[in-house]
């Protein structure tokens, strides 16, 4: 083995220890939202045979209320079929919560089992989504959100750790 490709090996082994080093807990803050959604939009793609099937994808926009019922930001969606059983389908579902001018937002994604007869989470059921980055006061943003469908809004719970900048 020639001097560059240890070196090499040992900068791959080494990055990952010298970035927890980096990481301190004064350097993040740990954030807690409670938020209200509402689609304005939402449009459900047949791509393949009528009714569920492997490919479909569901898109849907709309606004983001806080507690009191005040639009706070603005969302956006997308989930598409992964798996389809007699009775339900499993939907990847990647969504990005956006504040203010849109400088600050994160992003939530998972898997997650939805009704097969319309395409949406069973009322009252959490789904658990993972925080998996940000923009502005929300970057590098890593945690979760649980997010509950009642009737025709949602809940969403998001606790995570974001970057101080």
């Amino acid at each position: 083995m020639n001097k560059t490709s240890l070196a090499t090996i040992v900068l791959a082994l080494a990055a990952p220890i010298a970035l927890v080093g980096c990481s301190d807990s004064s350097s993040t803050e740990m954030i807690s939202l409670t938020l209200q959604s509402n689609f304005d939009d939402r449009q459900i793609m047949d791509t393949g045979e009528d009714g569920s099937t492997l490919g479909d994808y569901v898109n849907g926009n709309g606004d983001l209320l806080d507690e009191s019922g005040q639009v706070i930001g603005q969302f956006d969606t997308t989930s598409h079929t992964t798996g389809v059983t007699e009775a339900t389908e499993t939907r990847m579902v990647i969504a990005e919560y956006q504040f203010g001018d849109g400088a600050d937002s994160f992003l939530i994604q998972g898997a997650e089992q939805f009704e097969t007869a319309d395409g949406l989470p069973v009322l009252d059921r959490p789904l658990t989504y993972a925080v998996i980055g940000g923009t502005g006061k929300y970057f590098g943003a890593n945690g979760e959100c649980l997010v509950h469908r009642r009737q025709d809004a949602y809940t969403i719970e998001c606790t995570f750790l974001a970057i101080k900048r």
